[in-house]
Order: structure tokens, then sequence, then C-alpha cells
């Protein structure tokens, strides 16, 4: 179901993204992530505000209607996107974000959906990060691990 279609004072979880790659940035860049739990608190003519980690957010009834949700909560399971992540941590990748070129170039280097990543090493500056993937060490830019989601 599409947020802009949600009731009122439900608690829905966001499952996905449709529109364009920059817009899935922003959203991305504004705490609504795959996995995040959302409330909708009010929704007008053109324009609806939502509450998340006790914050609240007023987005545009198009923009509303480019996130997918499903409705209750997920159960406390931490996720992040791996740059997020600290020194040492490792977790399975729950969702790859982006378009389809930049999902491609992440995957063809072996980060797919429910592989086992651990962060072995941060820049000073944090980037780049080292990562070890299926037994192997590779570097990633910050903004391609901004695009990782990790479950921890």
């Amino acid at each position: 179901m599409k947020l802009s279609d949600a009731a009122l004072n439900q608690v829905y979880t966001i499952t996905g993204f449709h529109g364009f790659a920059g817009q899935e940035r922003h959203l991305h860049n504004l705490g609504l992530i795959i996995g995040a739990n959302v409330r909708l608190v009010t929704m007008h003519k053109d324009a609806g505000i939502l509450l998340i980690q006790n914050s609240r957010l007023a987005l545009s009834r198009k923009l509303l209607s480019s996130i997918d949700v499903e409705e209750g909560e997920i159960a406390h399971r931490e996720r992040m996107p791996l740059s997020k992540a600290k020194l040492g941590t490792t977790g399975k990748v729950a969702a790859i974000i982006g378009s389809a070129d930049i999902k491609r170039r992440i995957i063809d280097k072996g980060i797919t959906k429910g592989t086992e990543i651990t962060v072995n090493k941060i820049a000073p500056l944090g980037d780049p990060l080292e990562v070890q993937v299926r037994g192997y060490k590779m570097n990633l830019r910050k903004e391609e691990a901004d695009l990782i989601m990790v479950e921890v």
C-alpha cells in the first residue's frame, strides 16, 4: 500500500520506494529508510504530516504516494546504512537503495541481500570503509555505503 493511502494514526513499516533516484536518496536523508516505522498524523488535500522517531515530517502527497508501506511495526531489528555502522560491526544486507545502475554495480561486487558483511576499517574522515564480504576484503566509498542497508 502507498503511504498516501494509509489510515491516520496507525503504525506502518516502510517496505520500499518508487520514483526517481534523487527522490529516494532525499527520503533516505530524511530518515525514511526501508524498515523504519512511521505513523501518518494528518493528511490534507496536497500534503501530509507523518511521525518518524518522535519527529514530525511534512511531505507532499506525491512524495507520500512514492513510499510503500505495510501495516504493523517491525519488532526491534536495528537497520541502518552501512556507512553508519561502527568498526567491527557485522550485519546482514537488508536492502540496496538507489538507481538500477548503482544497485547493479554494488551487486556485481558480491554485496547482495542476505549477505553477511563486516566493517573492518574506517578511514579517519570516514571515507572509504574497508569491509569483508564473502571471505574477501574491499573498500567502499561512503556514498556507496550509504546505499547499503544492513540489519545488525
